[in-house]
């Protein structure tokens, strides 16, 4: 994992996600291009990250929080605090049952299944990780041999943490794009 984090830090636009099998299954594809502007932002020197959706370069839906990394498994794990439309806090507005609906982290809610990616690959413009997953069954996760660089090495990561997308995602650098 050494290394990650340094290269994780920057704007990473959403270009190809898979899903789980039964997604995949749900719309007849594997690879799925995202035709919208979708960027994550990372930074490691205060451990940010933002999660948006963009019209041009307006935040149509922005998140904001803050993440925890752990270098031996690659694993970025986070909670976001804020809620924002077109540039706008929306946070101390929306009712909890629609912030608690939208994932936002508060005092007294603890998560049933904490969001993380995991990550194969973080280098040369590209970002290739996984999320959690659906169901409740342990995963066994082993980057594909293409994504084998000097950032990566075989191995197995177990996610006993149900929920979410679990599929592969691509992200590129969000200025090379």
């Amino acid at each position: 994992g050494e290394g990650y984090l340094e290269n994780l830090t920057g704007n990473w636009r959403l270009v190809f996600t898979t899903g789980e099998k039964k997604t995949q299954e749900a719309i007849q594809r594997k690879i799925n291009y995202v035709p919208i502007k979708a960027v994550q932002s990372f930074d490691a020197a205060t451990m940010a990250i933002t999660n948006g959706v963009y019209l041009g370069d307006t935040a149509v839906l922005k998140f904001e929080g803050e993440f925890r990394w752990n270098d031996d498994r690659r694993k970025l794990e986070f909670d976001f605090y804020k809620i924002f439309a077109f540039n706008n806090d929306l946070t101390g507005i929306l009712p909890e049952f629609i912030r608690d609906g939208a994932g936002l982290k508060r005092e007294g809610l603890e998560y049933k299944r904490q969001p993380f990616f995991t990550f194969f690959l973080a280098r040369d413009g590209l970002l290739v990780g996984r999320g959690k997953t659906t169901d409740n069954r342990e995963q066994k996760l082993q980057p594909d041999p293409i994504f084998q660089s000097h950032h990566t090495k075989p191995h197995h990561t177990k996610h006993p943490y149900p929920g979410g997308g679990g599929g592969v995602a691509l992200w590129m650098d969000e200025a090379k794009v």
